[in-house]
């Protein structure tokens, strides 16, 4: 039973996904409310928000403002923009470094390029996605997609339109099996399975 269970578990990790084992939940701050980030950043359990402009009238200094999704009906984030509330330039930090990270972003009024890097703990960039939305019209929504990134401690949201951010998942480890290490552990339990079978 062992040996066989060997061999399962070996050709289950040859086939692993990058199916995500964490998320954040935005559920537990009410719609159409404002948190003022201070001095270390908005905390939503994994990670803190950062909002780098603090000049929308009528707003807290620094907000992050939480509303619901005009499309996909889940709770969304967004950084006080620099003149309106709903802006897209911000940070993520994440409590500890995070892979295969993946969200939704939403267009909330004006379309402009917006992109979104994503960096180490060392600041060094590990990799970026943009969406360039100026001429779209098909699409309000848009995943992104760090699939195979990592680890990623931050998250930094550029753009001068007004977005939203949600559904964000991701692993807390890598998925990923160093080679030469899985098929050894395949061909492994293939021969002990071959061997009892001789004897």
């Amino acid at each position: 039973m062992p040996i066989r269970f060997l061999a399962a578990a070996a050709a289950a990790l040859l086939g692993l996904s990058s199916a995500h084992a964490a998320m954040i939940d935005l559920t537990p701050f009410p719609a159409n409310s404002q948190q003022s980030d201070g001095p270390a950043g908005f905390d939503i359990g994994p990670a803190r928000l950062d909002s780098f402009f603090s000049n929308a009238p009528g707003f807290l200094p620094n907000a992050i403002l939480f509303l619901d999704s005009n499309f996909t009906f889940q709770r969304m984030f967004c950084f006080q923009g620099q003149f309106a509330p709903c802006g897209a330039s911000g940070a993520m930090y994440f409590d500890a470094p995070v892979f295969n990270i993946s969200f939704q972003a939403e267009q909330t009024s004006t379309r402009s390029p917006f992109s979104v890097q994503a960096f180490d703990t060392g600041n060094q960039l590990l990799a970026a996605r943009s969406w360039d939305d100026a001429m779209e019209t098909s699409s309000r929504t848009r995943l992104f997609d760090f699939a195979g990134v990592g680890p990623i401690a931050t998250l930094v949201f550029g753009g001068n339109d007004f977005r939203a951010f949600g559904d964000f998942q991701f692993d807390r480890v890598s998925n990923e099996i160093p080679l030469p290490a899985a098929p050894l552990l395949f061909l492994t339990g293939l021969g002990v399975v071959a061997f009892r079978k001789r004897g």
